[in-house]
């Protein structure tokens, strides 16, 4: 969809004939959805989806997926809510987890993407109702037109940290900077065991990025004939209500020209997994995700949750174990306090085995909570293994890069906090000004020049 809209600017350029011709091309494939109707000079919201939809696939591209097993109804695979707002110039691109709990129409929990067995309209309601937010269009892409636009476009580079390997998805790359188009992108924004849901946002989010830098080159700017042959692709790979027109898309593509993936802000609805009476979901942080949909309906500065990098998970909410990896006295105990004074809740503190790096655990379902303190720590994140004995749903093992780091505590300030057991040594001394800012864990993948 965003690759439309692109393909629309270029439009914006190419005027007389060629604009004439995708008009007459892009009318076969409306859907009747019921949207809202958008005031005059009000921000313009449009729901993307991606569905899983195999009915257009060849046997070879079947074939390339592990999960080739039909599935009863349709399920939307990705869920976007793009915020356009003209006269700010604010383009906001919103995910959400396709696991999300929402309602259903009558009222029982589900997981988001299983609405979208019931129609178009009944995702534009349930959005709607989730966001408080009118839906002035929707747009529908499958597998196989996402196929189709990758091709159309080259494909885009990525940088894997590591070989990557996922029957399910059928994505199979090694490590290093490599092209990903055809099955292969399709499998690069699908895959989901490779890392989590939100990995896979995070992978659709550079693709994305990384397609709409592509398409706003020159070598397709100033070729109609590239132009022609992306309206022809997307022609048949897009799906839009009846009420969007391509006349509709010129003026925004005008409008929006100078929009590129700088000032395109990505985000992902504030949320972290949960086990619900046996059911996996992902479940909003309420405040968090009010806050974020308020703003961008008042046109208020946004607030930073969604961000990549920005838990929802808030620290009152993280019970820690703060266990000491090295022979420095009472290094957990100080080390607590300051994770008090940031609201989070210190269980206890104790020793355990040596550790050369400070390491992050989290116990089973609470891998939300640890990220939360692996990106504080600029730290790995791994299960909880047997070996370490922790009271909380997180225990932080602070190793011998944290003690170098981080001068000793005061002789005689105290012992081992118990839980619930208060303390209070003296406050610990500051970092060294040259320690850098801890940036957490590296993503698996990102741009190639990243």
């Amino acid at each position: 969809m965003v690759a439309l809209v692109s393909v629309v600017v270029l439009l914006g350029v190419i005027a007389g004939a060629v604009f004439v011709y995708a008009n007459f091309k892009v009318k076969g494939n409306q859907e009747q959805v019921e949207v809202a109707e958008k005031p005059p000079n009000e921000p313009m919201n449009v729901l993307v989806l991606g569905s899983d939809s195999r009915e257009n696939l060849t046997a070879e591209q079947q074939a390339s997926f592990g999960d080739t097993e039909v599935v009863p109804g349709r399920r939307a695979d990705t869920i976007m809510l793009l915020h356009l707002d003209e006269q700010r110039e604010q383009a906001v691109l919103v995910h959400f987890p396709r696991d999300l709990k929402v309602d259903d129409p009558q009222g029982k929990a589900v997981k988001i993407n299983s609405i979208y067995s019931l129609g178009p309209d009944a995702m534009v309601e349930t959005v709607s109702e989730f966001t408080g937010m009118p839906i002035h269009h929707y747009l529908e892409v499958d597998f196989n037109g996402f196929n189709q636009i990758a091709d159309s476009i080259g494909g885009v580079e990525v940088f894997f940290e590591r070989a990557v390997r996922d029957p399910d998805s059928g994505l199979d790359q090694p490590q290093g900077c490599v092209k990903i188009e055809g099955d292969q992108a399709l499998a690069f924004v699908r895959a989901r065991k490779i890392d989590d849901d939100f990995g896979r946002i995070r992978r659709q989010q550079l693709f994305l990025k990384l397609m709409v830098d592509k398409i706003a080159t020159p070598g397709v700017v100033l070729r109609p004939d590239r132009v022609i042959s992306l309206v022809n692709v997307f022609s048949r790979a897009v799906k839009y209500d009846a009420e969007l027109t391509l006349g509709d898309l010129k003026t925004i593509g005008l409008r929006l020209r100078k929009f590129n993936s700088g000032n395109l802000d990505m985000r992902v609805v504030p949320s972290a997994g949960a086990r619900i009476d046996g059911v996996s979901y992902v479940v909003a942080n309420e405040k968090q995700t009010k806050g974020l949909f308020a703003a961008l309906a008042s046109r208020s500065p946004l607030p930073d949750y969604g961000r990549t990098g920005v838990s929802a998970i808030d620290p009152e909410e993280v019970r820690v174990s703060l266990l000491n990896g090295t022979e420095v006295d009472k290094l957990a105990l100080a080390e607590g306090e300051a994770l008090k004074a940031k609201g989070f809740q210190v269980l206890e503190t104790s020793n355990t085995t040596p550790h050369a790096t400070t390491t992050v655990y989290h116990s089973e379902g609470f891998q939300d909570q640890g990220r939360l303190l692996a990106n504080n720590y600029g730290a790995p994140l791994l299960e909880l293994p047997a070996t370490i004995s922790a009271a909380g749903q997180v225990a932080v093992v602070l190793g011998q890069d944290f003690a170098a780091s981080h001068p000793p505590p005061a002789a005689g300030s105290g012992g081992t906090l118990s839980p619930g057991a208060t303390a209070s040594p003296p406050a610990p001394a500051p970092p060294a000004p040259s320690a850098p800012a801890p940036q957490g864990p590296k993503p698996l993948v990102h741009a190639c020049e990243d």
